[in-house]
């Protein structure tokens, strides 16, 4: 279900000017840098709050009041630095947003810092209110192009004159290099490989080891290269990968250029040479995505993916007729897999995960009469959307609230906007209760009967009620949280790698008598994950341990070392007895606590992404590696020893997040924040459709499912309609396999099984589950061997010698596997002790 867009804040022409806006996202998403044509850039944040402004100093060099005032704005790989390339000027601007600082490369290329000019609000550049002299003009070269290193602190800028500066952050070095192209620069780009590319008006694109500037190679093309990218190319099945990366340059507007380049770069193979149809006309804007492909363009309004397989090079891989203008812009959002294409007064958000382009009308943007789309893109981590006009006007809409969440038992809270939260019940039919808080969470943990939410090292507490929540308190935490857990008394934070643990009603205070830590001050260790139950807090660590605490009189009750390594992950059962966790191995298991056995769960060995119990059956739960659901069900009482069987896997649903399991009924959560539920098919005959029904299929559907999740009421119920002996002895052998051999003598009684019955009243009073396992895998004939185990294990524990010839009689049944009498046999073997 697609989440309608919601507008957030509108940043308007009076802040902004009239003309053109341009904008650039910060990689963590917490700041969206804006200009207008005032010769002003102002960083928000990601709620509409105004952060930060800088003034722009004069330009020298003639300008089109309708463009923006400034060519480019571009943040670092760090999210820190902002690039500002202001229009009609020979030099870029550094701000940082941590200190609040720029750096200014003028003509000369020196640089200078500003710090705490005028007002803590806003920042000269440079005292350039007079007009540059003619000399000046001469002799300055207006900065045209912008570009950061994929990973270091290093700024290009390319000039009018086809000259390239680089200049290092890092070191504070600034270095020209001169001829790099005879004319104005275009383009530029970098590679993850430290190779900068730069197209200009010369019709050469040249590549630039960004250690020295030292120039690689000069790639000549037929027309003006408008645009350059680099994307690492799609290989063929078992072709030899080469560490190489692969440039893309929109030349003219009507090729596509693909070379593929060497560390060094130099060209591994003959460039190709994409032409497309005039009916498409113009390529606008290409990009990449997914494996290997490039989503082009063009002025048309049309879309056309192409592939960089070799098998799918010279082919169209899907068309589509996206827009009836001009396409101005487009972005792709990774996390979503989807694409904005914006033209004319329209934004439409596509799917990109399937063969085909799908359009999804719910998320796309229609601006106000009037405006028209001049930029568009997301924030990094695809929550917002965020649409500049040609007027001076910044939209930026919800496009995905963040997928956080916490349950306890069968109550979930989880975010409806970046700063409200609902809390339901998946159990029980009602409504749902909201909770504004202060700001957007990166965490949440519900209690039976508190909420906290928080960021960074704050949290706030909520007391839940009928009528709503109350905000309690708000705690400040020594470190930024990492994970956070409630139960009915207690609050459990991690950071750093140790865990705080403080009585609910003490947040907020700065001391508290019943505050403890885990490992305690100054102790060796590092937890790494956490949990509370009912009960217990449970703690996981890099060591391999997992320890129980009791939380109100601190004291460790149990402490069990694993072998395999760190523990990355753990779910407990609501008491706490059982734990699922997950080592650095991907190893995931099934731990009990109260008798210290550990069974391997091998059919999600590939990683745990989700783990569930399920808050109506106990015994059942729900594993998920992201691209499978598991379902198991625990026998604690087996006629094997305890054990876990899978009873059920199926495909996960694509694109949502597995949160409450409440019998059967699995929870959901999709990336727009919406609920959505799915019975498993493990208990879809169950449901109470089939209870009515009398249809002979439906019933023994019925009972199948019944017997597999050990519902024997629901089974019972259904072989008393359907009164096939079948049925009968299924569920007898259902009831002995769980070593309850009363229940077993009724389905037997009702089958008409004299012998069967006799024989299961010998041994209704035998408590020693090993000497009963024993006797019912006699019976069942199913395991001579585990018979004589069992009793050997019975023999061995035995602490009087009268039942020794018991557990021998047991043993010698072996012997005597091949009667086809198993009452004689069982009988030889009661008869020993009477």
């Amino acid at each position: 279900m697609a989440l309608p867009q919601r507008e957030l804040f509108v940043i308007g022409s009076d802040q902004l000017g009239f003309a053109s806006a341009s904008f650039s996202w910060s990689p963590r998403g917490n700041f969206v840098a804006i200009s207008g044509d005032k010769r002003q850039v102002h960083v928000f944040d990601r709620r509409g709050k105004l952060y930060y402004h800088i003034t722009l100093p004069a330009a020298e060099f003639p300008l089109d009041e309708r463009l923006s005032g400034t060519r480019a704005l571009q943040w670092d790989a760090s999210g820190d630095l902002l690039a500002i390339l202001p229009r009609g000027n020979s030099f870029a601007i550094v701000w940082t947003a941590s200190t609040r600082d720029i750096a200014q490369s003028e003509a000369g290329f020196k640089v200078r810092v500003l710090a705490g000019i005028a007002s803590t609000n806003q920042v000269n550049c440079c005292n350039c209110s007079s007009k540059p002299t003619e000399a000046q003009m001469t002799q300055a070269q207006e900065a045209c192009v912008i570009a950061w290193a994929a990973e270091q602190q290093i700024l290009a800028v390319g000039t009018s004159k086809g000259n390239l500066v680089l200049y290092n952050l890092a070191r504070y070095q600034k270095v020209p290099f001169m001829g790099k192209h005879t004319r104005a620069v275009l383009c530029a780009a970098w590679s993850n490989t430290d190779i900068l590319a730069m197209g200009a008006s010369d019709k050469q694109v040249t590549l630039t080891r960004g250690s020295d500037g030292e120039t690689l190679n000069t790639l000549s093309m037929k027309l003006d290269p408008m645009e350059v990218c680099f994307a690492a190319r799609k290989e063929e099945p078992g072709q030899t990968k080469h560490d190489s990366c692969t440039i893309s340059v929109n030349v003219g507007k009507r090729n596509l250029y693909l070379i593929t380049l060497d560390t060094k770069g130099q060209a591994l193979e003959q460039p190709l040479e994409l032409s497309f149809q005039d009916q498409y006309g113009d390529i606008e804007r290409h990009l990449w995505f997914g494996d290997g492909y490039i989503l082009l363009g063009f002025n048309t309004g049309c879309l056309l993916v192409v592939s960089t397989h070799s098998k799918e090079i010279h082919e169209e891989v899907h068309s589509y007729q996206c827009l009836d203008c001009c396409i101005t812009d487009m972005a792709y959002c990774l996390p979503l897999n989807k694409a904005v294409v914006a033209g004319g007064s329209s934004a439409k958000v596509l799917d990109l995960t399937g063969a085909e382009i799908k359009d999804i009308p719910a998320e796309s943007v229609e601006l106000p009469i009037g405006q028209t789309v001049f930029s568009v893109a997301w924030s990094p981590d695809g929550q917002l959307l965020t649409v500049s006009t040609t007027t001076g006007q910044l939209h930026t809409y919800l496009a995905a609230i963040p997928v956080i969440s916490s349950a306890w038992g069968g109550s979930l809270a989880y975010c409806t906007s970046l700063q409200e939260l609902a809390i339901m019940d998946v159990t029980r039919s009602g409504g749902q209760m909201h909770v504004t808080i202060p700001t957007e969470p990166a965490f949440l943990a519900l209690g039976p009967g508190h909420l906290v939410a928080g960021m960074n090292n704050k949290a706030w507490f909520y007391e839940l009620s009928a009528s709503g929540g109350q905000l309690l308190a708000e705690h400040d935490y020594l470190g930024s949280v990492e994970d956070m857990h409630l139960n009915a008394d207690w609050a459990a934070a991690m950071f750093e790698g140790r865990v705080t643990v403080h009585p609910i009603q003490d947040a907020g205070k700065e001391e508290s008598d019943g505050t403890f830590q885990v490992p305690s001050p100054g102790a060796p260790g590092s937890v790494t994950c956490l949990a509370l139950s009912v009960h217990f807090l449970i703690v996981g660590t890099s060591s391999g341990t997992l320890l129980y605490y009791q939380c109100h009189d601190k004291t460790l009750l149990n402490e069990f070392r694993h072998t395999g390594g760190a523990i990355t992950k753990i779910v407990p059962q609501p008491y706490g007895t059982r734990v699922i966790f997950e080592d650095e191995k991907r190893g995931v298991y099934l731990y009990n606590a109260v008798n210290d056995q550990l069974l391997l769960l091998e059919e999600a060995s590939v990683g745990l992404a989700a783990a569930l119990w399920d808050v109506v059956d106990s015994n059942v739960f729900l594993l998920s590696d992201g691209q499978t659901l598991f379902t198991y069900i625990y026998s604690p009482n087996h006629l094997l020893g305890t054990g876990v069987k899978l009873i059920s896997r199926q495909a996960c649903l694509s694109g949502r997040t597995p949160l409450v399991l409440a019998a059967g009924s699995v929870t959901y959560q999709t990336k727009s924040s919406t609920l959505e539920t799915q019975l498993l098919p493990t208990h879809q005959p169950l449901q109470e459709s089939s209870n009515r029904s009398r249809d002979a299929d439906v019933l023994k559907a019925r009972f199948e499912a019944a017997v597999t999740l050990h519902h024997f009421k629901a089974a019972w119920d259904a072989a008393l309609v359907l009164k096939s002996p079948q049925l009968w002895q299924a569920l007898g052998e259902a009831h002995l396999h769980d070593l309850d051999a009363e229940s077993a003598m009724r389905c037997y009684r009702l089958m008409g099984n004299a012998g069967m019955v006799f024989n299961l009243e010998q041994i209704l009073y035998v408590e020693d589950k090993n000497l009963l396992s024993g006797h019912i895998l006699v019976l069942l004939g199913q395991d001579y061997d585990a018979a004589q185990a069992s009793a050997l294990i019975w023999c061995t524990d035995a602490c009087a010698g009268q039942y020794m010839p018991d557990a021998l009689a047991l043993m010698t049944c072996g012997a005597r596997k091949n009667s086809k009498n198993t009452d004689l046999v069982l009988l030889g073997c009661c008869e020993v002790n009477m």
